[in-house]
């Protein structure tokens, strides 16, 4: 066998001090075409293709030159192979474990493949924090309070521990022809002629003992990821309301699957906040900066989203809410509409609740924030508190992030609430009813 270059001085044992010279005389005996067999042999290459010629004679001649070939080739696919493997390992984020496949909701028949990338090593922030707004919140080297708390990376795998609910009743399907006003932009709720509101058509019904404490709970940004979308869909009573991301995709098919599974749902309404532009609340967001026209187009887009919502929650908004020229045209839209507007409270200033009660509007306002430190004992902790604010005034709001650690307490703490004399309802139970 022929090969086109030469590795001198390379693993020489002392029996191979003559391997330069013979590497010279193969190559002088292959230029002038010498590579006959042996006097009195049959030459096994002759009417072989010139490129592929195997001179058993060579193979003798060089010895342990072609071994050495041999050996580095081998060496080399090794080398390659080790470099290639420890690559894909640093991309994929070192050693996550094997993660089951999500299940597929594709057509039968049709294979998808599926694969659940773990963040990489090596992105905490110096206060051992992913960046802000990541599922994956690491406090593994913060001190103080929520010191060593590890939200579980948002995967299929990490919801595991929960079982599906048995399925709940559905709600009816949407949209109802007579809510909803074509646009430009798109279908927009409205209130039908004979008084009928989307808040309460799309609303789940409430059976709850009136003399009960009520609690409700909201679970918002859902849409963006998969697993904790169909998580909370699945995986928690239909009592607890749902709150979709206006910039998720396939948000039809996503309030489809919450409504079948008895769930309420709200859709989120960005608004401007006080520290803009650190946190951005996205390109259709109500800003203070930009004219009334402007913000009406922007908030039809996102009421056009989809439909089959009761009404709309506030996202960040800090700024926007506690600008009472801007919030009481919003509202003024809203109540129009026949929707619901349920304030987060991201700022003590907020004028949103007064406004809405002084034009009677169902509204809600949110009590308590579950998860602003995902630590379990922190999340049992505010639930304590939710309920001694419905003990004292009769209803209670509680919003809370789609975090693992967040459906795990939940899934423990709402069947004591019968025990307790108390109920879980949905959003709509609870309109102007907070004090």
């Amino acid at each position: 066998m022929k090969f086109p270059f030469k590795f001198k001085g390379f693993g020489k044992s002392k029996d191979d001090d003559e391997s330069d010279e013979d590497d010279e005389d193969i190559e002088e005996s292959e230029a002038d075409g010498e590579d006959a067999a042996p006097a009195g042999e049959k030459d096994d290459d002759e009417g072989d293709d010139e490129d592929f010629d195997d001179d058993d004679e060579d193979d003798e001649d060089s010895g342990g030159g072609k071994k050495r070939l041999i050996i580095i080739a081998a060496v080399s696919v090794v080398v390659l192979a080790a470099i290639g493997g420890g690559g894909a390992w640093w991309f994929l984020g070192g050693d996550g474990g094997a993660r089951p496949a999500a299940k597929s909701t594709s057509e039968p028949g049709v294979p998808v493949v599926s694969m659940a990338m773990p963040p990489k090593a090596g992105v905490l922030g110096s206060g051992g924090m992913s960046p802000p707004g990541s599922l994956n919140a690491i406090n593994a080297n913060q001190k103080g309070p929520g010191a060593g708390v590890v939200v579980p990376s948002v995967t299929v795998a990490a919801f595991a521990t929960m079982s599906p609910l048995a399925p709940d009743k559905p709600l009816s399907e949407v949209p109802d022809s007579k809510l909803v006003e074509d646009s430009k932009q798109g279908p927009l709720p409205k209130m039908d002629i004979d008084g009928r509101a989307p808040w309460q058509v799309y609303a789940r019904p409430s059976d709850a003992a009136e003399g009960r404490p009520r609690i409700a709970i909201v679970i918002g940004g859902l849409g963006l990821s998969r697993a904790a979308t169909e998580a909370a869909i699945n995986r928690l009573p239909g009592a607890v309301t749902l709150a979709f991301d206006p910039y998720a995709e396939g948000l039809d098919d996503w309030v489809g699957a919450a409504r079948k599974a008895g769930h309420e749902v709200l859709l989120g309404l960005p608004m401007e906040p006080d520290d803009f532009p650190l946190r951005d609340p996205g390109p259709y967001a109500l800003m203070t900066s930009i004219e009334a026209p402007q913000n009406l187009q922007r908030l039809n887009f996102i009421l056009s989203r989809t439909s089959g919502y009761v009404g709309l929650i506030a996202v960040m908004g800090s700024r926007f809410s506690n600008e009472e020229d801007h919030i009481r045209p919003l509202l003024m839209t809203l109540r129009k509409r026949g929707l619901m507007y349920i304030d987060s409270i991201t700022t003590a200033r907020s004028q949103a609740a007064k406004i809405a009660s002084a034009i009677d509007m169902a509204s809600a306002f949110v009590d308590n924030s579950l998860d602003g430190d995902p630590s379990k004992a922190a999340i049992d902790a505010q639930l304590a508190e939710i309920e001694n604010k419905a003990r004292g005034n009769s209803v209670a709001l509680a919003l809370a992030q789609p975090y693992p650690t967040t459906f795990d307490r939940l899934a423990a703490w709402i069947p004591t609430l019968d025990g307790k004399k108390m109920a879980l309802v949905p959003v709509s139970a609870i309109a102007k009813k907070q004090k």
